[in-house]
């Protein structure tokens, strides 16, 4: 990770600065899920992001903790650590941010749940998000209910 970048446990007030990356509803959708309504209060969401096992992590960068990430751990299955909700900051996207909150969700996931494979969801007309998964391991499954599923197999990072 670059040293500027640092990854800690979200806390409720940071979805003051993430929401706003969502600014409508099929932009909410997208980000969040069919099961997140539009416009969703802070306090609706983070009970939404604690209803199963896991955490929800923003990704800081110095000097100033600039909030520029978003993304959650969830464990769902036997073995398998659920990557969910990831954003960047639309001022910062394209700037290989996305690859950091990745690999640094990934490194951590182990830390706290027992997991030996990593799931996730994307839309399948998300091209960018699922050649950046691609590039860090995972491959396509299957669709379910309008999404494609990825793995990534094991715990080492690319």
């Amino acid at each position: 990770m670059p040293p500027s970048c640092r990854l800690r446990p979200a806390k409720p007030d940071d979805l003051d600065v993430v929401l706003p990356w969502a600014p409508d509803a099929e932009a909410m959708r997208r980000w969040a899920g069919p099961s997140i309504g539009f416009p969703v209060s802070r306090q609706q969401l983070w009970e939404n992001l604690h209803h199963v096992a896991g955490e929800a992590f923003v990704l800081c960068l110095a000097p100033g903790e600039e909030i520029v990430g978003f993304g959650q751990v969830m464990h769902r299955e036997d073995d398998y650590a659920h990557l969910a909700r990831i954003i960047v900051a639309p001022a910062r996207r394209g700037q290989g941010l996305g690859r950091v909150l990745c690999r640094e969700l990934l490194r951590v996931a182990p830390t706290f749940l027992p997991v030996q494979a990593f799931s996730l969801y994307v839309y399948p007309d998300n091209a960018r998000a699922r050649a950046l998964y691609r590039s860090l391991g995972f491959a396509d499954v299957r669709e379910e209910r309008g999404f494609l599923r990825m793995e990534k197999l094991g715990l080492a990072l690319p």
